[in-house]
């Protein structure tokens, strides 16, 4: 079953549990926001969507949209899903066909990607290099990137995406509960206007950390 699809349409709230006080939530979030700002240096939070954000890295660099939220799972729990490529189309919204294709280590490893973008505009189709390393005092970060190659066995009636670049942040905190941050840019080529593109291209982050979430929860 494809979670990510039913969770495409839900707003993302920051929740720590049915009854607390909204000083105590209001008091989380702000914390959470100071942890990830550290992470991506002169990032700017988005006032219309919880804990979305678009950062660039500097004047060279392009701009990537982002967004966090806190799971009640352990992160080794997120971790073990996002080891698993296979895993991928069941819970990423859009994904309808994704495929290791290459394990380079056991921290590395290469995919086929293809997303649904929309009636009319063609599904596009990417490699995309993934690789996983130690980030901060207990935490993992999963950074990927775009692989051209030319003599892949690409689908003909899929569209190339031009670029994709980014990253997943998996920080612990207490009570079993772990921090995720998921930032993208997305260049997704084609014929696709720029006012139709960002709108889509801004839901991602958060639509993915709804699919992880409810996959998660699935899986208990």
């Amino acid at each position: 079953m494809r979670y990510g699809r039913f969770l495409v349409g839900f707003s993302m709230i920051l929740c720590f549990g049915i009854g607390e006080a909204k000083g105590v939530a209001d008091f989380e979030e702000k914390e959470i926001k100071s942890i990830v700002s550290q992470w991506f240096e002169g990032l700017v939070w988005d006032e219309n969507r919880a804990l979305s954000f678009e950062w660039q890295p500097d004047d060279s660099k392009p701009l990537f949209i982002g967004a966090a939220s806190v799971l009640s799972f352990p992160s080794e729990k997120i971790e073990e899903v996002l080891d698993e490529v296979d895993s991928y189309v069941n819970w990423v919204p859009d994904a309808i066909e994704v495929k290791l294709h290459q394990q380079v280590s056991l921290q590395n490893w290469i995919f086929y990607n293809a997303t649904d973008v929309r009636w009319p505009y063609k599904d596009r189709q990417s490699l995309i290099d993934m690789k996983k390393a130690l980030f901060g005092e207990g935490g993992l970060r999963y950074s990927f990137s775009l692989v051209h190659d030319e003599q892949y066995d690409w689908h003909e009636k899929r569209t190339m995406v031009v670029d994709s670049q980014g990253s997943w942040t998996v920080f612990p905190l207490d009570e079993g509960r772990t921090l995720v941050s998921y930032v993208i840019f997305l260049d997704v080529g084609g014929n696709i206007p720029k006012a139709l593109a960002k709108p889509y291209i801004s839901k991602i982050p958060p639509n993915n950390l709804l699919g992880l979430e409810g996959y998660l929860r699935s899986q208990n």
